[in-house]
Parts: structure tokens; C-alpha cells; sequence
């Protein structure tokens, strides 16, 4: 527990001071290199299934991916568009993740190569480089809310974990997460909405602006079973490795991978909501 703490405090700092310094830039970047250790820890688990992923493949699109999402959220894609008379950056990364696999799977399409390969590496990229490069366009689109989404997140982790530790009986999938239960998952669920709605409300309620703090709430509590939902996924995939932590990056927590896992799909629902459903 003080492994987990000390780790979580150094975390703190580092988001503090890449948002302090890099602002939405910074975030955005801090989010990259997560993505891209992340990606690391997936590649090194699928090999012990019996896969063969190339973390330079997977690496390289996903570090494509997030600069072409920071170029178009920060707008700079526009100005580089209009100077080279073509919308090149509007299509970036699609083009070259679609095309360089399409071009791949002629080297041996009747093989195990697509499978063993091609289809682990598209899966990871798609996870863990469009799904968290979401974050990108929370930050662009109001950085505070961005760290918001972080907390929410982290706090159904926290509170699944603590509640789960303490009350945990009924198991939600023993042969995936042995550790997982429904009284943890309302814990989660408990502590995502009153850490919420107490931050939108008493610390950001210029950012949140006419937005009931009822929707706030519901949103977190939608977010925290997501989490967990997320979290079991890369569970599987662990369990199917036998491999407890994704790595030993952090202390108490793990790797790169597990302090990701609950934001691969929270991320994009999250994004959606506050992209696509005025709250401002």
C-alpha cells in the first residue's frame, strides 16, 4: 500500500508538472509516453501467448497517430493543410496504419503471419493509440477537464480496490480477476461520483458551467463500470499469460499497461460525451 501511494504521489507530480510547463502539449505528450510504454507491456505478453507482435511497428503508429491528433485538436493542422494546399494531416494516420497492414498481409496471406502478427500488432495500436489519444482532444478542448477525466478514472480504480479489499465477496469473473467483485465495483461507482461532482462543482464549475450535477454524477458512475470493464480485458489477457503485472515500471501499481488499462475505453466514451454533448 505505501509502494502504491509513493507511486501514485510521483504520478501527481509528473502530470503536474506536464501540464504546468507543456500545458494541453504537454498532457498530450505525457499521454504518448504512456501509450507507447504501454504498448511495449502489451507486445512483450502477447509474444508469451504465442504471438509475434513488433512493438517498432506498433511503436511507430501509434506515435503517428497521436501527433496527428495533436496537430488537428491543436489546430496546427490546419495552418500546415492551407501552407501545402492538401488536408495531408486530416488523413495521416489512417492512410498509413490501413495501408501498411494491407500491404503486409500480402507477404503471407495463407500463414500464420496475419494472424500471429499482423492482427495482435492492429488490436494493440487501435487500443492503446486511437483510444487514449482521445485524451488529446479533452485537453485541447479544456485541459482542466482533461485531469478531471484522469481523476473520475482513477478514482473508480481506487475505490474498486479499496472497497473490494474490504467488503469484496461476490466475485464478477473469478476465472479472469479473482480479485474483482460487485462490492468493489459499487465502491468504484461511489467514490468516481463524490469525487466527481465535488471537483466539477466546487473547483471547476466555470469548465462545467450549466451542466446539473446530477448528469455529472451519472456520467462518473457510467464511467466507472467502463472501467471496469476495461480493466477486465486486459486481465484476459494477462491470466491467458500468466503474468501477474503487465511490468515493474511503478511500484505498487505495476506497469505502464495496468496504470492504462482502465482508460482504453473509458477514454473514448468519455471524449464522446464531452465532445459530442455540450456541457460548456
Amino acid at each position: 500500500m505505501v509502494k502504491r501511494t509513493l507511486s501514485s504521489i510521483f504520478l501527481l507530480l509528473i502530470l503536474s508538472c506536464s501540464i504546468y510547463f507543456g500545458k494541453a502539449f504537454g498532457f498530450s505528450a505525457l499521454i504518448l509516453i504512456l501509450a507507447l510504454l504501454a504498448s511495449y507491456e502489451a507486445c512483450q505478453i502477447e509474444k508469451k501467448c504465442g504471438l509475434a507482435p513488433r512493438f517498432w511497428v506498433v511503436g511507430s503508429l501509434v506515435a503517428i497517430i497521436f501527433v496527428e491528433k495533436i496537430l488537428q485538436a491543436s489546430g496546427l493542422n490546419y495552418n500546415l493543410s492551407a501552407i501545402l494546399s492538401v488536408p495531408l494531416f486530416c488523413v495521416l494516420s489512417p492512410v498509413i496504419l490501413f495501408g501498411f497492414f494491407a500491404v503486409a498481409a500480402l507477404k503471407s496471406p495463407y500463414g500464420d503471419y496475419p494472424i500471429k502478427t499482423l492482427v495482435p500488432e492492429f488490436l494493440t495500436i487501435m487500443a492503446l493509440g486511437y483510444m487514449l489519444s482521445y485524451f488529446t482532444d479533452i485537453a485541447f478542448f479544456d485541459l482542466k477537464i482533461a485531469v478531471w477525466a484522469i481523476l473520475v478514472i482513477k478514482f473508480s480504480d481506487i475505490g474498486g480496490y479499496l472497497f473490494g479489499s474490504w467488503f469484496g465477496i461476490n466475485k464478477i469473473a473469478p476465472s479472469i480477476s479473482p480479485k474483482k467483485s460487485y462490492e468493489g465495483l459499487l465502491g468504484g461507482m461511489f467514490l468516481s461520483c463524490a469525487g466527481g461532482m465535488a471537483i466539477a462543482h466546487y473547483l471547476l464549475k466555470e469548465s462545467f458551467k450549466g451542466t446539473p450535477v446530477w448528469i455529472i454524477g451519472a456520467l462518473c458512475a457510467f464511467i466507472a463500470v467502463v472501467a471496469l470493464l476495461s480493466d477486465l480485458v486486459e486481465s484476459a489477457l494477462k491470466r491467458k499469460a500468466g503474468v501477474k503485472d503487465s511490468g515493474s515500471t511503478l511500484p505498487g501499481i505495476g506497469g505502464a499497461l495496468d496504470l492504462a488499462d482502465s482508460l482504453i475505453l473509458t477514454t473514448p466514451v468519455m471524449a464522446f460525451v464531452l465532445l459530442y454533448i455540450p456541457i460548456k
